[in-house]
């Protein structure tokens, strides 16, 4: 669909110490929240709830140089992600592994999304269709370290020159967060999108591991 739209898109795989960092993740959000919440666990623990419990206590029987290191990583992340995105506007690939969850009692998984936090860098997500059970799909657009302005401000501009060309009703939709591009990809420009001149996408295995 990106390609059909107008994009150059290429299958890349990112380097293994792109990949480290999300094997590292886990490290330094957990131990520096244990860190953060040293009073809470200390003093009020039991107000807790039982999975927070769990995580600290996890993460505060790690040996301090699991988080350095883990820190190490992330930043030898950085460095490597903006080499591999050089040549590129932007990455393509899934928000999550699958449709939204059911309900409100989960936000679904985060296994997608972790690796650009860890990254620090600019992600959008768009709507991209819907799963099997009528519930939403979503890719996300991620761009370079510091190019947030640059990216989010193109975003913006295409999705509201898109607004104005769109048909009234579907303008009525969108002002409350019903149009969700079904069967038109992440480039679909009825959904306001259009993807960058230059785009390279992640098949949807590359980020479950």
């Amino acid at each position: 669909a990106a390609a059909k739209a107008g994009a150059s898109v290429t299958p890349v795989e990112l380097p293994p110490v792109v990949a480290a960092a999300q094997e590292a993740h886990p490290y330094v959000m957990n131990m520096e929240t244990a860190e953060a919440l040293a009073w809470e666990l200390d003093q009020a623990e039991a107000q807790l709830s039982a999975e927070l419990r769990e995580r600290m206590g996890w993460a505060r029987s790690q040996p301090l140089s699991k988080l350095e290191e883990a820190r190490a990583a992330f930043a030898a992340a950085r460095a490597a992600f903006t080499d591999a995105i050089a040549p590129f506007d932007a990455l393509l690939t899934p928000s999550a592994p699958g449709e939204a969850p059911e309900g409100l009692g989960w936000t679904g998984d985060p296994a997608f999304n972790l690796l650009w936090t860890a990254l620090h860098v600019p992600c959008v997500t768009v709507p991209a269709g819907k799963g099997p059970k009528g519930l939403p799909l979503g890719v996300q657009i991620v761009t370079g370290i510091g190019r947030d302005r640059t990216f989010l401000g193109r975003k913006q501009g295409r999705g509201q020159q898109q607004r104005h060309q769109a048909p009234a009703e579907e303008r009525g939709n969108r002002a409350h967060g019903t149009v969700s591009g079904a069967g038109r990809g992440p480039a679909g420009r009825r959904a306001g999108i259009n993807c960058p001149d230059r785009a390279m996408f992640i098949p949807i295995g590359k980020l479950s591991t």
